[in-house]
């Protein structure tokens, strides 16, 4: 969940998913997504989430 620092969620836990959360906007009731616990996160998930921060931490400037 990248980019949504201060975002208030609910989190939902589905029984029969044992390595995944399922969250939402508090506000909206939005689905925002699935949460998988890093333990169980393939290597692509790893490198997605890492790559997600270094875009956040270092934004592109593009030239006029």
């Amino acid at each position: 969940m990248n980019g949504r620092t201060g975002t208030k969620v609910s989190v939902r836990h589905l029984p029969h998913h044992d390595d995944t959360i399922e969250i939402f906007d508090t506000a909206t009731g939005r689905h925002l997504g699935a949460a998988f616990l890093v333990a169980a996160a393939s290597r692509e998930q790893i490198r997605s989430v890492q790559a997600a921060r270094t875009a956040a931490a270092h934004p592109r400037r593009d030239a006029p």
